[in-house]
């Protein structure tokens, strides 16, 4: 998952993605979650038998002038790839 746009905050270093891969019971099979700001999220999985998958994406900021925490800003785009 790679950052396309930097939100709100006008600077993609203000947007930490984290990604998760889980099944339909909503059990985490894998995740990244170890770049930070302005950095790109990967999972690679070598093998998955055929069913329904859930991925959960989470992007957040820390707002400098309130210390508070700023949930879902940017645009992102997903890539899958099957082979």
């Amino acid at each position: 998952m790679d950052i396309t746009g930097p939100g709100p905050g006008n600077n993609p270093n203000f947007n930490d993605l984290d990604l998760f891969l889980m099944d339909a019971s909503g059990r985490v099979i894998a995740r990244s979650d170890s770049g930070g700001n302005g950095a790109s999220e990967r999972i690679n999985i070598l093998k998955l038998p055929g069913a329904t998958y859930v991925v959960e994406v989470r992007s957040f900021y820390t707002k400098a002038e309130t210390g508070g925490v700023v949930f879902n800003s940017g645009t992102y785009k997903l890539s899958v790839a099957v082979q």
